[in-house]
């Protein structure tokens, strides 16, 4: 083997001396704790030496390879025998120090060591002071050869490039060596050996730490049988589906250490799950459409995919309400609230619900499906006309009333609104910018395409409209206070009206409006704990929405989500839908056909559930959508709306939803 160490090409004269030398350890101690930087043959690497001895090391002598005879390395087991080499003649003295006190003479000497000189014994460079004592030579002067597990004084410095040489006096086979830093229980045992109370410490907190990690880990990978690529995901699944499996694993493995730290631990990375795809839908529209926003370039097919984000995935709930009481709140204006009565739709709990549950389907079916007719931007995919087909038939529905073009506008504009007031009181999240330029783009869209004129283009600007107008019309009137409870009692059927009850839950409902609309509804004022009942339901609900639930991976609208059709006996397409929410009186809901079905659908009429048992007098055989609105319009224009559909969409309408 090579080694960087020079060759003398002149006789040198060599002095023994025996210097003292601590007892050696079978494995060297890293540097800082307890010997100095550098002075062992894995100090920095941590790696153990190929022999106990460490004969590798420059401050030991070893055989030169190849010699025929070797002195011993010891001399006895607590001394070390060494030659310090010096040149024969004073005229080579020169030279430069290499580490370890190795001299060069220049660079045309050879640079390989283990010829056999005098006794036979490897040479090291290096010179005699004047008292016959050995010296090493440097720049900076003489210095007395050190103890074995010291560092010359003043060389501290050189302690780095020491080591470096290490790697070039390694065997051939070095690579195959074991890492220091295993986990092997010698090198653990070795390392434990030498730590400091305070290191002793940190480790065992490390070891209380990740240990259960690890186990939990290992346990999810072993079950799941695949690798754990993302161990908080997998964690929380192995938790969620195999804790079992678990429990008793850990209780096995790992006596004495905290479960319980283990368990915060996979609650707070179910937590971070839960963070990162709460917002994953959010972050998608803003990175896409936030430019857009910005340049007011907004179409109203994109404005319909942002808004579908927050009313389909993450609030479904609150702005269905929203939407909801955005109508009841129309019942405030007198002159909506007469035209309303006039029609005798609101004048039974018949009427009520039929009126309800159709206008829950058609404005849903708005926001849900496409109002271009197709799913893809590039509008190559299945024609869905059920948007443009429910408001083809709202159309023809309100050409039989005379609405003014400010009631008109101040609907549309609660519809446009309200979702963003309402996410702001009870969501677990607020609209965007981006999103509430998005409902105003759509609602402008739609009212476009109802024929209202005047359409403010901004939410500022609808805001402060809607406010003028309420000044101006929304007045306390009896007629208001009619048409309100005809809605309030079909919303509070299920509960019992013994002891007041209902009336009581009426009071909560009115803790939903704001305070000029109670008052020109003539509602009576609620106490302050009915309020604070309000806020105890939803703040806290809204809380445990946003961190502790995983995102819906549904929507949750009222309408099919697909266009799958069921079939007739014959294999003919039946084109009529079915919600997927019922109303208290349960129209358009299907007929059980099995025992547990009928058994169900009593049971929901004995909890009043529902008012009634599904039958064909509420079109237990579906809907559709040109159909809708009140009984004595059914079977009327039916053909003339898709007709109106199909010039809202630039093109005929063919399947299953045609005419």
């Amino acid at each position: 083997m090579t080694s960087p160490y020079p060759n003398f090409s002149t006789p040198l004269t060599f002095a023994n001396t025996t210097v003292q030398s601590p007892a050696v350890p079978a494995t060297p101690t890293p540097a800082g704790r307890g010997r100095p930087r550098g002075s062992g043959t894995g100090a920095k690497r941590g790696r153990k030496p190929k022999n106990p001895l460490g004969t590798n090391s420059p401050r030991v002598a070893s055989p030169a390879p190849g010699s025929s005879t070797a002195s011993p390395v010891f001399s006895t087991p607590q001394h070390q025998q060494l030659h310090w080499a010096t040149n024969a003649t004073g005229d080579d003295a020169e030279g430069s120090l290499l580490q370890g006190g190795i001299s060069r003479r220049n660079s045309s000497q050879s640079q390989v060591v283990g010829t056999e000189q005098g006794d036979g014994s490897a040479v090291i460079g290096g010179s005699v002071g004047a008292d016959g004592q050995p010296l090493i030579t440097g720049a900076s002067g003489s210095v007395p050869p050190q103890p074995i597990g010291t560092r010359p004084p003043g060389a501290d410095e050189d302690a780095d490039v020491d080591d470096e040489l290490l790697p070039a006096m390694a065997d051939d086979d070095y690579s195959a060596q074991q890492s220091w830093n295993t986990q092997s229980k010698d090198n653990l045992k070795i390392l434990m050996d030498s730590f400091t109370p305070d290191q002793y410490e940190r480790f065992e907190a490390y070891r209380r730490h990740a240990l259960p990690k690890q186990a939990v880990r290992k346990v999810v990978q072993q079950t799941l049988g695949q690798q754990v690529s993302q161990p908080v995901a997998q964690i929380v699944a192995g938790f969620s589906k195999y804790s079992d499996a678990v429990t008793p694993y850990v209780s096995d493995t790992l006596k004495g250490s905290n479960f319980a730290k283990g368990l915060a631990t996979a609650f707070l990375g179910y937590l971070t799950v839960v963070r990162m795809l709460r917002f994953k839908r959010y972050r998608d529209i803003h990175r896409k459409y936030q430019k857009k926003y910005e340049e007011r370039t907004l179409t109203p097919e994109e404005a319909q995919k942002v808004m579908f984000v927050s009313a389909g995935y993450d609030m479904p709930l609150v702005l269905n309400y929203s939407l909801a009481f955005a109508l009841f709140k129309t019942y405030a204006i007198p002159s909506i609230s007469k035209l309303l009565a006039a029609t005798k739709q609101l004048k039974s709990s018949e009427t009520v619900s039929k009126r309800y549950a159709d206008t829950e389907l058609m404005i849903s079916t708005w926001v849900g499906c496409p109002i271009s007719g197709y799913t893809t931007e590039d509008k190559s995919g299945e024609l869905d006309p059920r948007a443009m087909i429910a408001l083809a038939r709202v159309n023809q529905l309100h050409s039989k009333y005379n609405i003014s073009n400010g009631d008109y506008l101040y609907t549309l504009i609660l519809f446009a609104v309200e979702p963003a007031t309402w996410a702001r009181k009870y969501g677990w999240r607020e609209l965007s910018p981006l999103e509430e330029y998005a409902y105003c783009i759509f609602w402008v869209e739609i009212g476009k395409r109802m024929g209202i004129q005047d359409i403010p283009e901004t939410p500022e600007d609808m805001r402060a409209w809607a406010r003028a107008y309420e000044q101006e019309q929304m007045v306390p009137d009896p007629i208001n206070n009619e048409v309100a409870n005809y809605t309030t009692e079909e919303l509070l059927y299920p509960i019992p009206t013994a002891f007041g009850i209902r009336n009581w839950f009426d009071g909560l409902t009115v803790c939903m409006l704001d305070e000029p609309v109670r008052i020109a509804m003539m509602k009576p004022a609620q106490p302050l704990y009915k309020y604070m009942i309000i806020w105890c339901l939803l703040r806290p609900a809204a809380f445990v929405q946003k961190w502790l639930m995983l995102p819906r991976s549904d929507t949750n609208y009222r309408f099919p989500s697909t266009l799958e059709f069921n079939r007739k006996e014959d294999g003919s397409i039946n084109p009529r839908m079915y919600p997927r929410k019922f109303q208290v009186r349960p129209w358009y809901k299907p007929e059980p056909t099995t025992v547990f079905g009928r058994v169900w659908a009593k049971f929901l009429v004995l909890t009043r559930w529902h008012s009634h048992l599904p039958s064909l007098a509420l079109h237990s055989d579906g809907y559709r959508l040109e159909e809708m609105g009140p009984m004595q319009f059914e079977k009327v224009g039916n053909s003339e709306a898709v007709q109106e559909a199909e010039k809202l969409l630039g093109c005929p309408i063919t399947g299953a939803f045609a005419r």
